[in-house]
């Protein structure tokens, strides 16, 4: 299915058809849609600890406004994953880690603006700063 896609984009320093992640989050949605979208007992535990978006705005930024794989993880066990970009109704920025293998998992989401925004180097919070080697 992203054979048909000839545009490229920048994801983690690699180059990826563009269909194949809008292809996922389209699959993403739908699991939150008709509810096979589980969170993982990590996210339960995240829940108490720091601002966590709740299952509507998980939604919101799955389905309505525009989301954005940021971030690739293939060779993730038990089932590969990905951190999604994308904005609630009220316009905060949000990231939800998704598995995507056989089945749809909540590993963690998180309002970066609020709990880590040291992490990214741009103020959308779509690119990951990297460690100084030195």
């Amino acid at each position: 299915m992203c054979y048909y896609y000839f545009r490229y984009r920048r994801v983690d320093s690699v180059y990826c058809w563009v269909g194949m992640y809008e292809r996922r989050i389209t699959e993403l949605c739908e699991a939150a849609d008709n509810g096979t979208l589980k969170p993982r007992p990590h996210y339960a535990r995240r829940l108490e600890s720091r601002p966590t978006p709740t299952e509507k705005d998980i939604r919101f930024i799955l389905c309505d406004d525009a989301p954005e794989v940021i971030e690739d993880y293939p060779d993730d066990t038990p089932y590969s994953s990905c951190l999604i970009w994308g904005t609630t109704s009220d316009g905060h920025v949000g990231h939800v880690l998704c598995s995507y293998s056989r089945e749809y998992w909540i590993i963690t989401a998180y309002f970066p603006a609020e709990t880590e925004p040291y992490k990214w180097a741009d103020a959308n919070y779509r690119i990951r700063r990297r460690p100084v080697e030195g």
